[in-house]
């Protein structure tokens, strides 16, 4: 899904210098399109170029799932082609998470002392199966079952789930709905197109590519 960033923004990248994957989950984790599988309570630093996933949309996402099942993906949306470390992030990253969720996740831009690069570089989603409002499948621990018409609906009980577990993160390390700079979110948690969209702008990491800054992207699963 296209990002709707703040007005004026300006076209810019960050060179993305290292990318970790932290896994403090107690089963493994598969990150697919590099084809690395991070043990529990592990990590990874994952130094190569995607092996697969070199089309839209998946060369647009960052994706993983446990190695054991369910079966379907969490992602980030990049909102722009990324193929790994040494290469360019041009795009404003965002969750978007109306299928359901299988564990809880954090992603950030550092720089090389372990800062936050710019003023929107984290997010995350505080998911917890324990406060599940609905229920396990094959395809997600809690799965949202989806249709075109339920994410058209900003008021549903799996729309406001989302909403008050989804955190952007602040560089003092507060986090809030929107970011204090941009004002934007970080998920959808319903489709644009509902009748009770908000208008909200959705993504990040739009201070760092403005100001072409350089950072180190990190993924965290099972956040604490």
């Amino acid at each position: 899904m296209a990002f709707l960033c703040q007005p004026g923004a300006a076209a810019g990248s960050s060179q993305v210098f290292n990318f970790t994957f932290i896994n403090d989950c107690k089963n493994d984790i598969i990150l697919q399109d590099w084809d690395v599988i991070i043990p529990a309570s592990g990590f990874k630093e994952v130094l190569h170029l995607r092996r697969t996933g070199l089309q839209r949309p998946i060369s647009e996402r960052i994706s993983w799932r446990y190695l054991s099942g369910p079966w379907d993906t969490e992602f980030i949306e990049l909102n722009g082609d990324w193929a790994g470390v040494g290469t360019p992030m041009y795009g404003h990253p965002n969750y978007a998470s109306w299928a359901g969720f299988s564990m809880s996740s954090r992603y950030e831009a550092l720089d090389p002392s372990g800062r936050y690069a710019c003023s929107d570089a984290a997010a995350e989603l505080r998911f917890s199966v324990a406060t599940c409002p609905s229920q396990k499948t094959l395809r997600y621990a809690c799965d949202f079952f989806p249709t075109q018409l339920s994410i058209r609906n900003c008021s549903s009980k799996f729309a406001l789930y989302m909403q008050e577990h989804s955190w952007a993160i602040n560089p003092n390390g507060t986090r809030a709905r929107e970011y204090a700079s941009t004002q934007n979110i970080i998920n959808y948690w319903c489709a644009p197109e509902s009748s009770d969209w908000k208008g909200w702008g959705v993504g990040s990491l739009i201070d760092c590519t403005n100001r072409d800054v350089p950072i180190h992207f990190q993924v965290t699963t099972c956040i604490s």
